[in-house]
């Protein structure tokens, strides 16, 4: 099983959207998610917030349904298990390799993926445009990055 998880600050916006995306891609490839373990979690994250509304509203517009999505706090029993960590921000990755240096060969930034360096930037609690240009541009990004994603996953499976 290929395990992908997408890190954000509170697993509240970023980090949900690019998991849920991912899935959706995978599906539309005529990928099993029985083979596929996509998680999210956050840097300082409070566990067991459910999302809000323009969360919801901007998932919706994908047909995504999120409303059953908790927030989680990454820990080193989440981490060790994973074969690729995406994050959202530059500091982000360098909080994981600090934090987890055994696991920094596995983390990248979501952008790198598509062979650039950017950030991903937050809109939580900003207007439902920033939520949804957000959802946009990870999607953007996991789809011309999945191949990519796909390739340093195996390359990291243990």
């Amino acid at each position: 099983m290929s395990k992908v998880l997408f890190v954000c600050t509170a697993n509240r916006c970023r980090s949900p959207m690019a998991e849920r995306l991912f899935k959706t891609i995978l599906n539309s490839r005529g990928l099993s998610l029985e083979d596929w373990q996509v998680t999210s979690a956050g840097t300082w994250a409070e566990d067991g917030i459910p999302p809000d509304e323009k969360l919801v509203a901007t998932m919706d517009a994908f047909n995504i349904d999120v409303r059953d999505h908790r927030s989680r706090m990454l820990d080193a029993t989440i981490i060790a298990d994973q074969d690729l960590v995406l994050v959202m921000e530059d500091h982000h990755k360098e909080a994981l390799c600090i934090e987890f240096p055994n696991h920094c060969d596995r983390v990248f930034l979501v952008s790198e993926m598509i062979g650039k360096h950017f950030e991903i930037s937050d809109p939580f609690s900003g207007p439902l445009k920033a939520y949804q240009r957000t959802a946009e541009q990870l999607a953007q990004i996991l789809t011309k990055g999945f191949n990519k994603i796909v390739q340093e996953t195996l390359s990291k499976r243990r």
